[in-house]
C-alpha cells in the first residue's frame, strides 16, 4: 500500500515516532537540509536498491520524501514491488515540509 500524506498527517508520525525515514534525493539536496532523522538513499543511483535491501525493513512502515514528489513517488513504487507493504508519501516533497517550518 502506498499512500500520499498530507504535510500535516506526515508531520505527526515521523516527529513523534521512531520511523524509517527516506529522503530519496541526492546527497547534495540532502546536504542542503532534510528532515531530521532521515537518511539519505537517491533513488536515481545504481546502487537504489541494494542499499534499501541493506538499510531498510521492508516489513515496517516507511516514509518517503523527495523535493517536490516525483522522486518519492518513483521509490514508493520500487519499493512495493520489492516486497514493502506499507509505504507513506509527503505530499509535495521537501519543499512543502520547509513551506511549514
Amino acid at each position: 500500500m502506498i499512500q500520499v500524506l498530507a504535510y500535516k498527517e506526515f508531520q505527526a508520525k515521523v516527529n513523534y515516532e521512531p520511523v524509517q525515514l527516506i529522503d530519496v534525493r541526492s546527497a547534495g539536496e540532502f546536504q542542503g537540509g532534510t528532515i531530521n532523522g532521515a537518511i539519505c538513499l537517491d533513488v536515481n543511483s545504481p546502487a537504489f536498491i541494494e542499499r534499501v535491501k541493506d538499510l531498510i525493513n521492508l516489513d515496517k512502515p516507511i516514509y518517503v520524501f523527495c523535493r517536490s514528489g516525483m522522486r518519492s513517488n518513483m521509490a514508493a513504487g520500487i519499493l512495493n514491488s520489492l516486497g514493502a507493504t506499507e509505504i507513506y508519501d509527503l505530499e509535495g516533497g521537501y519543499i512543502n515540509w520547509k513551506n511549514h517550518q
